[in-house]
């Protein structure tokens, strides 16, 4: 699937059939033979497989992942720290 993404730009995502360890491997092996910053592509894996891996693997996946590909997270919206700390204690 190749898409445009408004803070991206082009994306090509893969489906495969693979459990999340092995997506995660082929992603990060993807991203090192075809480099953001070197083609201007964001490449993307989503897997259909096991969900095998840990909240923490899965976070350091994709942080070598975008290390690698050469991009940078993009918020969203903006942190308001006091807004929140406010939202924190309030349920407390």
């Amino acid at each position: 699937m190749i898409y445009s993404d408004p803070n991206y730009g082009l994306v090509m995502r893969l489906i495969v059939d693979l459990n999340a360890k092995d997506a995660l491997e082929l992603w990060l092996r993807l991203v090192e033979k075809f480099p953001y910053r070197r083609y201007g592509i964001v490449l993307g894996v989503r897997w259909t497989g096991e969900n095998n891996v840990s909240e923490d693997e899965l976070i350091n996946y994709v942080v070598k992942i975008m290390i690698t590909s050469g991009l940078e997270p993009i918020a969203k919206r903006a942190l308001d720290v006091v807004g929140e700390l406010r939202e924190e204690r309030g349920r407390g």
